[in-house]
């Protein structure tokens, strides 16, 4: 489960760069080490948390992950 948060975080901020969908999956096996199905997996929840970010409004950038505890560490700083 550790892997796969790393590879979705990794993933997203990938596809905000630009990258495309089967290079971005190829990438995160050799990365990673996790087999095509939880990287593909990871690609597809980035790109729904980004297309949720900007159906909102709201800029993919400033997506903070890791929780509550996190946001208002960053929001303080």
């Amino acid at each position: 489960m550790r892997k796969f948060s790393s590879c979705y975080i990794y993933a997203f901020n990938r596809l905000l760069e630009g990258h495309t969908r089967e290079n971005l999956k190829k990438q995160l096996k050799k990365v990673f080490n996790l087999n095509s199905r939880y990287c593909g997996d990871a690609v597809l929840k980035a790109q729904s948390l980004i297309s949720a970010c900007k159906e909102r409004g709201k800029n993919p950038k400033k997506v903070v992950f890791g929780g509550r505890p996190r946001s208002y560490g960053i929001c303080k700083t």
